[in-house]
């Protein structure tokens, strides 16, 4: 655990208003552990009604160096997402109260908030991946449709998706995972004949 007493008295006080809020059904999260290590943070966070990650529960880990509050805490999902500004294969947030904008007054409430806004209203011009945020823009409707996939694959969500589960059998026949295959064709908007290409020269990069 850090050793400043300051710090220390600071975590603690912002779980309990965090907890506070949590109670008062002002912020719709799961504090998952018991508060033994302050350093630590594991929360749960449901995806907002009406949203393309309505209903699913997406687990979030928050660590907190001995430099806070002077640097920022490390944010990550835990739980594979696909959006903008998340990254799908660290689980790490882009998020500029966490890098540029930081500022040792901003409280863990705060950051939550602020992924909860990601998750609603993601930032294509600050994406992780050009890519995905090329998707948000250029086409949004497959975008949503493989986010909710990815939260169905993933994170245990609903819905059909014929088309997109028959693709990633596909390539598994072939021999890739179905993580890869997943992968890759959300990269390439669902084009079967382009994910098969990367997933090849990946393959042969590898050897």
């Amino acid at each position: 655990m850090i050793g400043n007493a300051s710090t220390l008295r600071r975590l603690a006080n912002e779980r309990k208003r965090l907890n506070g809020k949590i109670q008062n059904g002002d912020l719709n999260v799961v504090i998952l552990d018991d508060g033994s290590d302050l350093t630590v943070m594991k929360v749960q966070i449901k995806g907002a009604e009406k949203s393309i990650y309505e209903g699913v529960v997406f687990n979030l880990c928050i660590n907190f160096p001995k430099e806070y509050p002077n640097v920022p805490p490390n944010v990550f999902f835990s739980t594979s997402i696909w959006n903008c500004n998340i990254s799908y294969e660290t689980g790490a947030v882009c998020l500029e109260t966490l890098k540029s904008e930081w500022k040792i007054s901003v409280s863990i409430e705060t950051i939550i908030f602020s992924i909860c806004s990601i998750l609603l209203y993601p930032n294509p011009d600050s994406a992780f991946h050009d890519y995905i945020g090329g998707q948000y823009k250029n086409n949004k409707s497959t975008y949503d449709e493989t986010a909710r996939y990815w939260t169905k694959f993933y994170a245990g969500g609903s819905g059909t998706f014929p088309e997109f589960e028959d693709k990633v059998a596909r390539l598994s026949a072939e021999g890739f995972t179905k993580y890869k295959s997943l992968e890759k064709l959300s990269i390439c908007s669902w084009d079967l004949d382009k994910a098969r290409s990367m997933l090849i020269r990946e393959l042969s990069e590898s050897l």
